[in-house]
């Protein structure tokens, strides 16, 4: 049997603050990437704040949302409300991990 308490609402997820493993924000948890073959979580996609992306949704400015693989993920930070990433932040603004 599964309850609930086996994981998280996306829903209290989505607010959680994403850091890269320099303790920089990066943004917030604004979506999930699932597979497609079982429709597990892959990565996270961080959001901007509702300004920014309201004008990426415009075609305003670029789209930068990062997807953060949750391989990626440091699972200490799992019981904050914060998430922080193995990845140094020169590698998350180029998309090269």
């Amino acid at each position: 049997m599964h309850t609930i308490s086996q994981g998280r609402f996306f829903s209290k997820l989505r607010n959680f603050e994403i850091y890269d493993n320099q303790n920089e924000f990066i943004g917030r948890v604004g979506d999930l990437l699932l597979r497609k073959e079982d429709l597990s979580v892959y990565a996270l996609i961080s959001f901007d704040d509702i300004v920014r992306e309201r004008l990426e949704s415009l075609h305003i400015i670029d789209n930068r949302d990062e997807i953060i693989p949750l391989h990626h993920i440091n699972r200490e930070y799992r019981h904050t409300n914060q998430i922080q990433t193995t990845i140094p932040p020169q590698k998350i603004m180029n998309n090269t991990y």
